[in-house]
């Protein structure tokens, strides 16, 4: 089972989540966190950007991280965040309903990044700089 976590968008469905996976299967998809910044990114309004901060913790020390800056969720734009991830992230991908859809699953709203703790003990908060 690969670990995933819905960071919150505020929208109404389909577009009220992004969900974000494990790049592999296996329970180290559990020890990652996720921060979503909103504040210090290029622009603001419709087609916004966000960034990423992905680490992998061992005793509540984190042993790798990854930073993703200004990632859209616009599909046109080089920053779109599947892609970036799935170019330049060992820890984690956006998510496809299955591995033969050509199609990520994106929703037209990029995400809020309240804390946020799923099952898979991602943990998705916003940072406040």
């Amino acid at each position: 089972m690969v670990a995933q976590v819905a960071l919150l968008t505020g929208a109404a469905a389909p577009n009220d989540v992004l969900t974000l996976v494990a790049s592999s299967p296996g329970a180290w998809g559990k020890r990652l966190g996720v921060l979503i910044n909103t504040k210090n990114t290029k622009n603001k309004g419709p087609g916004a950007f966000f960034s990423l901060t992905v680490s992998e913790f061992e005793n509540e020390q984190a042993v790798q991280t990854e930073k993703f800056l200004n990632l859209s969720i616009n599909d046109s734009d080089p920053r779109y965040v599947p892609r970036v991830l799935k170019q330049s992230s060992s820890l984690i991908r956006g998510f496809k309903k299955n591995e033969s859809d050509p199609d990520w699953i994106v929703p037209n709203t990029i995400p809020k990044g309240q804390e946020h703790a799923a099952e898979s003990r991602f943990c998705v908060t916003n940072e406040r700089r």
